[in-house]
């Protein structure tokens, strides 16, 4: 049986911690993480009005929360809306190799 490093471990629980609240706003349509080796990314892709900060804003908080919840372990977050870039698929802004870890319409396709 082999330990995780604490640092997997602590990103772990930061994704966790993070989703866990996320999911709550109704603006994040889908939550993505990126292993890189630099620094771990978490991509959160929300729907709303085009550069409205007010949709933004919650979205921050939760990752601050995160953050403090799970300790401080090496990782970006990034947040995309969907409408901004209505012209374009998003495949070319978040990275196609991400994985989703949470998808408000894989919620949906399930109920």
């Amino acid at each position: 049986m082999s330990a995780r490093p604490a640092h997997e471990t602590s990103f772990d629980a930061l994704v966790a911690a993070f989703v866990q609240q996320a999911k709550r706003l109704p603006q994040v349509r889908e939550i993505l993480v990126e292993r890189v080796e630099d620094a771990d990314r978490i991509w959160t892709v929300i729907d709303a009005e085009p550069f409205d900060r007010s949709a933004r804003a919650p979205v921050y908080a939760v990752e601050l929360a995160a953050l403090d919840a799970a300790g401080t372990p090496d990782v970006a977050f990034r947040l995309v809306n969907r409408r901004e870039y209505a012209q374009c698929d998003l495949g070319g802004i978040v990275p196609t190799d991400a994985a989703v870890v949470w998808s408000r319409e894989r919620v949906a396709d399930r109920a």
